[in-house]
């Protein structure tokens, strides 16, 4: 069972979609996920990068 959100977690993924969805417009790219989000600390993010292939639609983070 997940936890629910916290107020500030909440705050930064409606941020982050808002700012998904004019990426989405700017690139023509558009990501479609059910239950695949993370919240993470800043911190954890030094060393993020995402693989993707064309083929398969697949997008993944790596720490």
């Amino acid at each position: 069972m997940m936890k629910p959100a916290t107020p500030t977690e909440e705050q930064r993924l409606q941020q982050f979609i808002k700012e998904l969805t004019a990426l989405s417009k700017k690139t023509g790219i558009v990501i479609e996920t059910i239950g695949g989000v993370s919240i993470v600390e800043p911190e954890e993010l030094k060393a993020l990068r995402y693989l993707g292939e064309v083929g398969t639609g697949d997008i993944e983070p790596r720490f």
